[in-house]
């Protein structure tokens, strides 16, 4: 990912180190639902079984 600093015409030693690459935090990716949405995450007990299901349509991810 690009810094949107370092697009500006500048000199070559001004942007170095500006563009390198930086990890993702599990926090920021959300979870797309069958509509290719994003979808808040709920858990429901099916069972004796934990799981992880859409809030928006209620299908079982």
């Amino acid at each position: 990912m690009k810094s949107p600093a370092c697009s500006r015409p500048r000199t070559a030693s001004w942007c170095r180190g500006k563009n390198k690459e930086a990890s993702l935090h599990l926090s920021n990716v959300a979870i797309a639902d069958a509509n290719g949405k994003a979808a808040r995450v709920g858990f429901r007990m099916e069972g004796d079984k934990k799981v992880r299901f859409a809030k928006t349509t209620g299908d079982v991810i």
